[in-house]
């Protein structure tokens, strides 16, 4: 099966979406099919893997880091011809939709659309009126889906939302997995050494997107509160965004910069050793519509203090694996509290984590991703 992975974000910039096309395209390789990934360009990187077709791009407005495609029909219709594509898996329906429309028509091939974000959760970045780019983004990907012919979506309420919302296609639920493997290897011995934290101390981990939708005020608010009790303790931020400075500013104006750790990003295969040498794992995000990053922590056996939203309830993990809150740095600060000074909890917590995580692998959700290929591919034969 030759396989056409269509998406506006790749490497070498980092965030759940990529990290998704990279597992589904490494196993789908491993399983005997082609993968080819249509990606944006970016300045100076060079490229380590095969089956890559980099197209031109600009800089985004909202962080230098992020690049737009520009993507041709020309360019793109000339390696549909010369490749001959089974199948298209397109990650984001906005800036490639109208041209992957003509494609399909062309070549009377499938057209699969992960749909990994609710889009209207973006709209802060268009200075225009939100409620109108709010609903535009909702009907945008509501008529994009209807034009699939099978929506992949990574939870069973984000299928729920996209139902209530006018979608018609068929759903699919296929969570983004685990790689096991890369986890199970990971050792973060150097993590304290590198940033001189003893092992006695605590620390709080926040793994992602520094950006306004991922709600990170409630860290920095509730992170005083936990060092009145528990002064031996650290909040690690591991990425980048448009809100980092924002929040060095607001860390500094607090006073608490010797206890909060700004990382830049990293590549993927060095999370893990973030992950293994931390204590409990922060997740303020209201809008995440799986929550990769906290299966990743719970895969490293570490319990979770997540504000309550659709994607974690999913995961079953209050009062077994974690706590949810709701949005108060009171309470969000409390359970982090009760964590760290209740051991029996936390080592049940710890253990649940990782028994909840076990169940996705990255591999299970692969093989049943290209189950649903094939079907859709003798569908159009017949």
């Amino acid at each position: 099966m030759k396989i056409a992975i269509i998406t506006e974000g790749y490497k070498p910039f980092i965030n759940g979406v990529i990290v998704s096309i990279d597992l589904f395209a490494k196993q789908f390789r491993k399983l005997g099919h082609e993968v080819y990934i249509f990606a944006p360009s970016y300045p100076d990187y060079e490229e380590d893997e095969e089956y890559i077709f980099r197209l031109r791009s600009v800089p985004s407005i909202i962080q230098k880091s992020i690049r737009i495609p520009v993507p041709t029909y020309i360019k793109m219709d000339k390696l549909f011809s010369k490749i001959g594509f089974d199948i298209i898996h397109i990650q984001h329906p906005i800036i490639f939709g109208q041209v992957v429309k003509r494609l399909i028509k062309k070549y009377n091939i499938p057209l699969v659309f992960t749909h990994h974000s609710f889009y209207e959760n973006y709209s802060h970045y268009i200075p225009l009126p939100q409620k109108f780019i709010k609903k535009m983004a909702i009907k945008l990907s509501v008529d994009f889906s209807n034009n699939c012919d099978l929506v992949v979506t990574p939870s069973e309420t984000v299928k729920e939302v996209l139902r209530t919302r006018g979608v018609i296609a068929p759903i699919e639920v296929i969570p983004t997995g685990i790689n096991f493997k890369m986890f199970n290897k990971a050792s973060g011995d150097f993590v304290r050494e590198k940033y001189q934290i003893s092992k006695e101390s605590k620390i709080l981990l926040f793994v992602g997107r520094m950006s306004k939708e991922k709600n990170l005020d409630i860290l920095l608010d509730s992170f005083p509160m936990v060092i009145s009790d528990f002064p031996d303790t650290y909040l690690m931020l591991v990425g980048e965004g448009p809100e980092r400075k924002k929040m060095e500013k607001k860390v500094k104006e607090i006073g608490i910069n010797d206890k909060v750790l700004f990382i830049d990003s990293k590549p993927y295969n060095e999370i893990p050793n973030y992950y293994k040498e931390s204590d409990l794992f922060l997740f303020p995000s209201k809008k995440d519509t799986q929550g990769l990053v906290v299966l990743e922590a719970m895969t490293c056996a570490l319990p979770i203090v997540a504000v309550r939203s659709m994607c974690v309830e999913e995961l079953n993990i209050d009062k077994r694996a974690g706590f949810l809150t709701r949005n108060s740095p009171i309470e969000f600060s409390k359970k982090i509290r009760k964590l760290l000074a209740d051991k029996n909890i936390y080592n049940e917590f710890s253990k649940n984590s990782v028994e909840i995580a076990k169940k996705y692998s990255y591999e299970d959700s692969a093989s049943l991703l290209i189950d649903k290929f094939k079907y859709l591919i003798s569908q159009k034969k017949d």
